[in-house]
């Protein structure tokens, strides 16, 4: 996918960088959001998440990939596809937060 924007670098910047393009910028979240749901409810690392916890973390990372892509395609910005894929991916899969278990009546709660 990031090899894809940088091969059109000039085309998108123009449009996700011009603030009266809202309404494409939208587009774009929404199918990122539609296809990071399709692969993280396959993905072995999400299999604690129900459903809807899933579809509500890739409405967030939908629109901080787009940010992230945004920034990316600015003049001057200097990131190689390598670069800025495996920031997102850590970010997206390596560091995801993992379900913490409701405490039981036998476990003590915390104290702060």
């Amino acid at each position: 996918m990031f090899q894809y924007f940088l091969a059109r670098r000039q085309e998108y910047a123009r449009l996700f960088l011009d603030p009266r393009n809202a309404e494409a910028k939208e587009i774009f979240r929404e199918e990122f959001a539609r296809v990071l749901t399709e692969q993280t409810l396959h993905h072995p690392a999400f299999t604690a998440y129900t459903r809807e916890e899933i579809v509500v973390l890739c409405q967030f990372f939908a629109g901080g990939l787009l940010s992230l892509i945004t920034w990316w395609l600015k003049p001057g910005t200097q990131r190689s596809v390598e670069e800025v894929a495996e920031a997102f991916c850590n970010v997206y899969i390596l560091h995801a937060p993992i379900p913490v278990p409701e405490a039981s009546q036998d476990t003590p709660a915390p104290q702060t």
